[in-house]
């Protein structure tokens, strides 16, 4: 689910936030993948909401 939290990559966009996007995967019933604006510190917040996994760009660099 993208973007969670702002990200350079789509400067302005509209971020979903983890609350709202929480509650959209909930109502999938699939595994969700956090994208946007990932952090290592990020990921383990949203691992304590029920996300499955994430992947980012510029927390690598």
């Amino acid at each position: 689910m993208s973007p969670i939290y702002p990200t350079r990559s789509h400067p302005g966009a509209p971020a979903i936030g983890p609350a709202a996007a929480m509650r959209v995967a909930r109502g999938l019933g699939l595994p969700i993948i956090a994208l946007g604006g990932m952090t290592a510190a990020r990921w383990r917040r949203l691992r304590m909401l029920g996300f499955h996994g994430w992947a980012a760009i510029d927390a690598w660099t």
